[in-house]
């Protein structure tokens, strides 16, 4: 079927109806705010001689990237990255100040012993366009990159073109460089592993599973490898290496291992280089396919699966092959075939679609086993009648999942795996998860797992539950031990605890004793965070880490922190001292060393390996963040023993500082709504901070503004907050338009910087610029009636900067998106305060939104409306008055505000119909509504045109009904459809269909480019 090309669709109230279209996947959910927006500082600046922002002068804006600092604090890497325009490394001696700039350079690393920098150089153009975004929301690299490795001391440089990855070994002996697939491009994370990583790039059209990797993310070869050079970092030496399939250094850089994959099989095999003296050794070597290299944490054990597809079978024949003591002139090899491995389930084999993992005493492996399944034959006789199928998804009402979550889950589903323990003296499998409970965490030390089965708590609209167990990861006995449990809280770092959240307190589980204790119940405080307003059973507010010597854990309470016996014996410590309650300011643990940020509780997910939490040594000082609830300061603290002192606490937001590892040299971001994020270097006590980066020189040009926080109460007397942007030029006295932007608590910007960009909403500081007030209020939410409370705390935030007196109370506007735009569809329908509002991706009927889907997951909406965002904790079958109440749908006749509407066809968390539905309903009641849809765009539009078509239709907009000025003449009239303009650059671009799931819910898809919306006459394109 041939796409159609996406459009801008205007219906109009009293024009046309114009065209809508097809489908680009959602960006985000609905619990997301897309708007940008972005509160200030109280910090005034002098509009004299500057003008007011305009559309185009959003692009000026540059972000940084690509920040880093060597080990030894000298040398420190960032870049400035612009919409249309090429990137530009800087690199920079922090000593003597000099600076080199590299054009179009990015992704720079610096090897551990600070003396190399190496980095992807792009051609010329290649970021000069509109580029899907990448994982860190940088355009996505495409086309060949060179990577050039330059000596700090000496700036002399080598290069390789057409790479694909790169990796320093620890110790900076050498330098991995993996060549790129012809035609394609360096991968998405290369060069942003740690020093050892190194999987490599994804063979063209891999699957997820072929991508998932071990320890060091390698990939399963589903074609020949590609070359790599081993460059030698002492002497300049290239060692080209052919048909590599994966690659990484252990964790020390000692050996290098990898694995070979050729067309004809010739020379597939595992090897080992040594670091010391390049010498390689094979370790294995058969006409088989090999994957899954994986190195265990201490470097001196590898591992890999060796495998070939069996005829008229699906999935390959795997052997484990693993080696200990790689370290040494003879180590231990283990080859174990299929028919060497007791207890391994005739119907399964060991998958290279599951993980490798090690135990700490290298006595266990933990693989992956999937169901082996015959091929299906195919039919030979082409004279045999064969009974029709038709293509039909049967959704029956006993379906544990709806037809269309499995549509989306479809692919992971035929990947998916079950743990199982390789006992490697024993040659023996032992099966960990299966169908039932397919859900397993291992411990770090390999000797105990916890397994999940949710079978019997599977709904669309009830918490997910689960009944939990320990599991013997030697024997794979399953001990019961915990029923209809919500929320686990992960393993401490020693593998000895579980820790879980039940009954309002934090218990722990002893994994070997299979004991449980209650480690708050003698607390003095609830460690209930009364600040979670959802439906249902109430989180913990968290673990910030483990103790050092494993005796205790360090809990956040609302302001401070708890050091809490994890044996549940001693009494629980506040370890700040109460001074985070007495002054509301919210402190919490920053690890400042790479050592002791291991991500709390993560991984694990179907059959991986559990996360360890941050390890805390107390003995030593400690940095905490610092943010004043209610003054919206920020900073940090340190804690040494019992002393709790300021290092700096400001009126300004500051990031995630990054430390250099040998040195107190600090980098770190510090922004006001003045003042862009930029880098300032300074030391781990923040003292005296010295810029580093000026990314966005130009905004002394324009006018900008300044923040005052405000506080007011809702009707029923909960106190809020707000922060209200204000021109630098208002005068005492004046009243101004104001745009009111809210989203759930939006007060905590106060001090953030907006970065203008093009978007699906309002730039707020460009509305500032041009003589708004900006108001960013918090709302209140009671279970229930969620959009009148938005209605009227919203309303009395308002009201308030009225009392102020700097608002104009006829010239109030509104703008909403998701979540804020069906409850600023309620407030067009029962408030008389707005002059003009705008929403983009509502959902306005909330009985029909209640049976509607995500389409990006396949989920239906039941959950999100009982327990999470929607707070209304009950359903319209039960309930249909509220839902009723509720829906701005059923109160359109009462709207006479100018409204604008903006969605996009392809929304994948809120219907595009729903958009439809008010629009025909206010256009029955012959009401001011004005329809803005974009073809193929999702819940947050992504194509640079219609970015930048929003911001200008929304200035028009509220310019018409807020200052007065003239009326376009699409606001007046409308377009015809036959007056469109052609679209352009992204926007022009085909659209996309939806998803894994079978294309579900493209609601206008088919037509030509004349369009008349027909049906498709074949299945879509992929």
């Amino acid at each position: 079927m041939r796409l159609r090309h996406p459009r801008l669709t205007v219906f109009h109230a009293a024009g046309l109806l114009l065209a809508a279209g097809a489908a680009l996947p959602a960006q985000q959910a609905r619990n997301v705010s897309n708007s940008g927006s972005a509160p200030t500082s109280a910090t005034t600046a002098r509009a004299d001689n500057k003008r007011a922002m305009t559309i185009a002068d959003i692009a000026k804006w540059r972000s940084i990237r690509d920040v880093s600092i060597s080990d030894d604090g000298v040398w420190a890497v960032y870049g400035y990255q612009q919409r249309r325009v090429d990137d530009t490394l800087f690199v920079k001696n922090l000593g003597s100040g000099a600076v080199q700039a590299v054009p179009r350079a990015t992704r720079a690393q610096f090897s551990d012993d600070s003396k190399w920098v190496a980095f992807f150089v792009a051609a010329a153009g290649a970021n000069n366009r509109d580029a899907a975004a990448g994982p860190d929301g940088a355009p996505a690299p495409s086309g060949p990159a060179r990577l050039e490795l330059r000596n700090l001391a000496t700036n002399a440089t080598v290069s390789w073109e057409n790479v694909a990855s790169f990796a320093f070994s620890t110790g900076s002996r050498a330098l991995m460089v993996r060549k790129a697939r012809p035609g394609a491009g360096p991968d998405a994370a290369a060069g942003r592993g740690g020093r050892g990583g190194g999987g490599g790039a994804a063979p063209s059209g891999a699957t997820p599973a072929q991508t998932q990797g071990g320890r060091g993310g390698a990939p399963a070869p589903a074609v020949a490898g590609t070359d790599m050079i081993l460059h030698h970092l002492t002497d300049g030496v290239d060692e080209l290496i052919g048909s590599v399939t994966a690659a990484e250094f252990n964790k020390a850089g000692t050996s290098l291992a990898y694995t070979v994959s050729t067309t004809e099989r010739d020379g597939n095999g595992l090897y080992l280089v040594s670091m010391q003296d390049w010498q390689r050794r094979t370790l294995d070597n058969v006409r088989a396919d090999y994957s899954r290299l994986t190195w265990d944490e201490s470097g001196t054990a590898l591992a890999a699966l060796r495998g070939m597809e069996r005829r008229g079978f699906t999935e390959k024949e795997n052997a484990i092959v693993a080696f200990v003591g790689v370290d040494g002139a003879e180590p231990a090899g283990y080859v174990l075939e299929r028919k060497q491995l007791a207890g391994l389930p005739d119907s399964m084999v060991v998958s290279e679609k599951g993980t490798l993992s090690w135990s700490a005493d290298h006595s266990k492996l933990f693989v992956g086993l999937k169901a082996q399944e015959a091929r299906p034959t195919q039919r030979r006789d082409t004279t045999q009648a064969v009974e029709p199928v038709g293509n039909v998804d049967i959704w029956h009402w006993k379906d544990p999942y709806i037809q269309s979550v499995q549509m989306v889950r479809a692919q992971q589903d035929r990947n998916r795996t079950f743990t199982a323990t390789i006992l490697l003296a024993q040659k023996k499998v032992v099966p960990l998860a299966d169908d039932k409970m397919d859900r397993v965490q291992v411990t770090k030390d390999g000797a105990w797992a916890i397994g999940q089965d949710d079978k019997a708590y599977i709904d669309d609209s009830a918490p997910q539950m689960s009944d939990v167990y320990r599991v013997n990861t030697s024997t794979g006995e399953r001990t019961p031990v915990l029923k209809s449990q919500q929320r686990t809280l992960g393993f401490s770092p020693d593998s000895k605890y579980f820790l879980y959240w039940k009954d309002k307190q934090i218990w722990a589980y002893d994994l070997a004793g299979n004991t449980q204790v209650n480690l708050t119940a003698k607390a003095p405080v609830s460690f209930v965070d009364v600040e979670d307003d959802h439906t249902g059973e109430k989180p913990a507010y968290g673990v910030a880490g483990f103790t050092k010597d494993g005796k205790s854990v360090v809990l956040d309470h609302r302001h401070d922190l708890w050091l809490v016996p994890l044996d549940g014996m001693g009494a629980p410590r506040n370890l700040t001292n109460g001074v985070g309650s007495k002054n509301e300011i919210r402190f919490r643990y920053l690890p400042m060393n790479d050592e002791d940020a291991t991500p709390a509780f993560g991984g694990g997910g179907r059959g991986g390996r559990g996360g360890g939490a941050a390890t805390i040594d107390l003995s030593k000082p400690i940095v905490l963040t610092a943010f004043g609830t209610k003054t919206k300061k920020a900073g940090f603290y340190q804690l040494d023993g019992d002393k709790l002192n300021p290092l700096v606490y400001e009126d300004r937001y500051f990031g995630r500082p990054i430390k250099a590892k040998n040195a107190d040299r600090v980098l770190v971001t510090r922004e006001t709504y003045v003042d862009f994020p930029d880098y300032w270097v300074t030391n781990s006590r923040f003292a005296d901070p010295q810029r580093l980066t000026l990314a966005n020189p130009q905004q002394s040009e324009f006018k900008w503004g300044h923040r005052v926080l405000i506080d007011y109460k809702d009707k029923d007397g909960h106190p809020l907050q707000g922060t209200l942007a204000v021109p630098d030029d208002y005068q005492p006295g004046q009243r101004l338009p104001m745009l009111v932007y809210y989203y759930e608590k939006l007060s905590d910007q106060q001090n953030r910087y907006e970065v203008p960009r093009y978007a699906s909403a309002p730039q707020y500081v460009d509305y500032v610029s041009n003589g708004y007030l900006v108001l960013l209020p918090d709302i209140y939410l009671h279970t229930g009636h969620t959009h009148t409370d938005h209605l009227n705390s919203v309303e009395a935030a308002v009201k308030r900067t009225i009392d102020l007196g700097y608002t104009d109370p006829k010239r109030v506007g509104l703008h909403g998106g998701s979540f804020s735009g069906q409850g600023g569809a309620y407030i067009s329908t029962t408030s008389k305060m707005f002059a003009a509002i705008a929403i983009r991706a509502a959902a306005v009927d909330l009985v029909a939104d209640f049976n509607q889907l995500w389409k990006t997951t396949g989920t239906n909406q039941h959950n999100y409306d009982i327990n999470g965002q929607g707070r209304f904790g009950t359903n319209p079958f039960d309930n249909l008055a509220l839902f009723m109440d509720q829906s701005a749908l059923f109160h359109a006749k009462d709207m006479n505000t100018p409204l604008l509407i903006l969605q996009g066809t392809n929304d994948g968390s809120t219907e595009w119909l729903q958009g439809v539905e008010f629009y025909n309903a206010l256009r029955f009641l012959k009401k001011p509504v004005i329809f803005l849809s974009y073809e193929g765009e999702g819940h947050g539009f992504t194509r640079y045109d219609n970015q930048y078509d929003v911001e200008v239709r929304m200035h028009q907009f509220y310019d018409h009904y807020l200052k007065g000025m003239p009326e376009a003449d699409w606001i007046a009239n409308g377009v015809p459809f036959i007056k469109k303009k052609t679209p352009t650059g992204a926007a022009a671009q085909p659209v996309q269909l939806m998803g894994g799931g079978a294309g579900i819910g493209t609601p206008m898809s088919g037509g030509g480019a004349g369009g008349g919306g027909n049906p498709p006459s074949g299945p879509p394109n992929p």
